[in-house]
């Protein structure tokens, strides 16, 4: 009952929204999650959304291969209510991105140094003192 009612407040939250929803899936843009859009905080601005679509093409132009994530945007309706943690995105008018990492290493592997080495080897234990 409840997963039903959540899924037709979800379906008209997403037809009646003002803002405009990023999408979950795809490329070159989506949500780092569905998680986020099952939660509906991936609502933005229609500017917003606009400029974050054009940054994912030019990013993916420029770096073939190259899909953005996008994290937290906002609520689809209550400008001012708040997306705990992030106290700014109240708006529509915030929106979080993923760092850029490649997905193969570009350079071999460097060796831990000496220093490293050591501290990981296990320290013989040091002797209790002598009882009084």
């Amino acid at each position: 009952m409840f997963l039903l009612a959540y899924a037709a407040l979800w379906t008209l939250a997403h037809a009646t929204s003002p803002r405009a929803a990023l999408p979950c899936f795809g490329t070159p843009l989506r949500m780092q999650s569905p998680l986020y859009c099952a939660l509906n905080r991936h609502y933005v601005t229609a500017e917003l959304a606009s400029v974050a679509q054009d940054a994912a093409t030019h990013m993916a132009a420029t770096q073939p291969g190259t899909i953005t994530l996008a994290l937290d945007g906002g609520f689809p309706f209550l400008t001012g209510m708040p997306l705990i943690p992030h106290l700014s995105h109240d708006d529509g008018e915030k929106l979080d991105f993923a760092f850029y990492y490649p997905m193969a290493p570009t350079c071999p592997a460097k060796p831990a140094p000496p220093s490293a080495i050591s501290r990981l080897r296990p320290q013989a234990p040091t002797p209790a003192p002598p009882a009084p």
